[in-house]
């Protein structure tokens, strides 16, 4: 609720109080979904330190539950630290991926381009500066690789010049 309402760090918070939660009295379907929230705000702030640390959990999880919607978002986090860091296998594999399920034809439309384009804006929002850029940087590469160039440009141009 605290995220749809804008309240990004609030969000954390409760986040991170529900993970535990969920944790503790073994409702892995909601610590899947929890972990990947949490990994995606800190990936929003340019906490990646944070994000490093969730997103493998997070993907690890989606996959083990068979939580495609969820596996989208880690994936996209994968590649946005696997572009950051400058790992081109990670990052080949995840857009692979990402890519597959932006074009699942007749299956679920789990809106793969659109969802990484908002997670873009929300980075414009909170992140300044050379983290920002790079940023940006890195999610319009992540749009182009799953063939979402016109969501790629415009990422690009809504970038302050700076």
């Amino acid at each position: 609720v605290e995220e749809k309402r804008g309240n990004l760090e609030e969000a954390i918070q409760l986040y991170g109080e529900s993970l535990q939660l969920s944790e503790a009295i073994g409702n892995r379907e909601n610590a899947s979904f929890v972990a990947t929230a949490l990994a995606k705000l800190h990936l929003v702030f340019g906490d990646f330190e944070a994000a490093r640390q969730e997103i493998p959990i997070a993907k690890n999880q989606a996959e083990l539950l068979g939580s495609n919607l969820a596996l989208t978002f880690a994936l996209a986090g994968e590649a946005l630290l696997a572009r950051l860091d400058g790992n081109p296998h990670t990052l080949q594999e995840s857009t692979r991926r990402l890519r597959a399920f932006q074009d699942n034809r007749g299956g679920a439309d789990l809106r793969v381009a659109q969802r990484v384009h908002e997670m873009g804006l929300m980075m414009l929002q909170r992140q300044h500066g050379t983290k920002r850029a790079e940023s940006i940087a890195a999610i319009s590469d992540i749009l182009e690789a799953i063939g979402a160039e016109d969501l790629a440009a415009d990422i690009t141009e809504r970038l302050p010049k700076e």
